[in-house]
């Protein structure tokens, strides 16, 4: 390699920083930062990571570009926020473009493949060993639609594909994970400062405003919604995306970031969703941090979660739909609300019905055939429970190809049946235990994770594959910590 590239190339001990991956250099280091390459300089990475072991990750460098495959890494993260637009990929109830930049960047790394899979062999595995079979069984004995089919295999490869793209650009690549946190952040904050313009395009009836967020937007509604599909998806991204990206790369900026979003959503108006996602973020981020070892830590804990809760109940108390979740019911208080229930509903009746397709599945893109052939009987019940009607409700009876649940879990049961849930579950439980990682913060972190995918059904959303990444390079980290403190004695 060239004189510079040796140079931009020198190596730096990373050490594990209290946090899950808080990556941060020596002291007498910091000076020697990772240098954006030139193009000529970039086709000569891959000569410095042949010249470095793979198991010497201790020593590893932090680059910020290897080969020119990484600027369709960088845009992907660019795009995160990008999820509710006309120009994305039409996914159930999100328009994502991320997932299939992720997908490009994998299939362009190719040859990294087989590393890449290994310490998640199980979860690669799963879509052709257990969702194809009964899938396909389901197809020759139930209905196949190919329209739909395509959209569910599009969001399980948009799945992986995120969880590859992570382990090829960190793991084996080794880019540096405070640029690519800089990049997230500075894309989630132009998706803010685009909430706010959409505020102030509602508020003083800017017609030009409106008119552009409109045609721009797939599902344009009267709240801000920073870009994302809808406001409810607001906790999906602050708590799925940026909140783990801080903890695994404790950068400050991101914090603030993770913040803002809340208040600020509070302050416009943007949803209900918001303030209980926050409220139960603010807890699942505090309690790995919290010692439950003297009397004074435990009152304070107490008082902690006394006055969380009396502030949640105080933001709900001005908030008319809260109000009248809390006078009508769940079912009979809210249009959302009640139609977000009902989709549960349609499926719930449909499992109840046909036992063994709740056990194998209704088969993969056949959420639509399964809603239609059971709305009728559905609905009929719902409104014998007094459950509140709107147009969303009644435009079930017919069925489209961009057919929603709102929740993962009704999605994946109605289409690969409850047994294949089971198997997943245990899947992510084996590589937690695998990789070592049962610890206050980790569990926290699951426990979010299973929380979000109740009220978000797309199978590509980068949640879930970060959390399964973030788990692996817990492990790699924790084992680097130990040698070298073995090295040490």
């Amino acid at each position: 390699p060239s004189y510079r590239t040796r140079k931009a190339l020198i190596v730096r001990k990373e050490v594990h920083d209290r946090g899950m991956l808080g990556l941060r250099t020596s002291n007498n280091s910091r000076s020697k930062r990772s240098l954006l390459f030139t193009v000529k300089d970039a086709s000569e990475g891959s000569e410095i990571m042949n010249m470095i072991s793979p198991t010497d990750t201790a020593l590893a460098p932090r680059l910020i570009i290897i080969d020119k495959y990484d600027y369709i890494f960088y845009a992907a993260l660019a795009l995160l926020p990008v999820d509710g637009t006309v120009i994305g990929i039409r996914m159930p109830y999100w328009s994502p473009i991320s997932p299939i930049l992720f997908l490009c960047y994998v299939c362009l790394n190719w040859r990294l493949l087989h590393t890449a899979a290994r310490p998640y062999l199980g979860f690669m595995l799963f879509p052709i060993t257990v969702l194809l079979p009964l899938s396909a069984f389901a197809w020759s004995t139930y209905h196949f639609r190919l329209i739909t089919t395509i959209t569910t295999a599009l969001g399980i490869l948009g799945f992986l594909s995120c969880l590859l793209s992570l382990h090829i650009a960190f793991s084996i690549k080794k880019l540096t994970t405070s640029f690519a946190a800089s990049i997230i952040g500075a894309a989630y904050w132009v998706a803010f400062v685009v909430g706010v313009i959409e505020f102030l395009a509602l508020r003083l009836d800017i017609h030009s405003l409106r008119s552009y967020f409109a045609h721009l937007m797939l599902r344009p509604y009267n709240r801000p919604q920073f870009l994302f599909a809808e406001p409810s998806y607001i906790g999906m991204h602050v708590f799925g995306v940026l909140l783990p990206t801080y903890w695994m790369t404790k950068n400050k900026r991101l914090r603030t970031l993770v913040f803002t979003f809340v208040i600020g959503s509070f302050l416009m108006g943007s949803g209900l969703r918001i303030i209980i996602d926050s409220a139960i973020g603010c807890v699942l981020w505090s309690l790995p941090h919290i010692k439950f070892n003297s009397r004074r830590n435990r009152l304070i804990t107490i008082g902690g979660a006394a006055s969380l809760i009396a502030a949640t109940a105080l933001v709900l108390s001005f908030n008319e739909r809260a109000a009248n979740i809390i006078h009508y019911g769940l079912i009979g208080g809210d249009g959302s609300m009640s139609a977000r229930i009902f989709h549960a509903f349609v499926l719930a009746r449909a499992w109840a019905s046909d036992v063994p397709r709740f056990l194998i599945g209704f088969g993969a893109g056949n959420i639509p055939t399964v809603v239609n052939a059971h709305f009728k009987s559905a609905h009929q019940n719902w409104n014998a429970i007094g459950g509140r009607n709107s147009w969303e409700i009644n435009n079930l009876n017919t069925p489209t190809y961009n057919q929603f649940t709102m929740s993962g879990y009704t999605s994946f049961i109605t289409e690969f049946g409850i047994l294949a849930f089971i198997i997943f579950i245990m899947l992510v439980i084996i590589h937690i235990s695998i990789n070592n990682a049962w610890n206050k913060k980790a569990v926290c972190w699951f426990i979010l994770v299973a929380y979000l995918y109740i009220q978000f059904e797309g199978y590509a959303f980068y949640a879930l594959p970060l959390f399964i990444w973030g788990i692996y390079k817990m492990a790699s980290l924790h084992s680097i910590v130990t040698s070298e403190q073995s090295c040490t004695r």
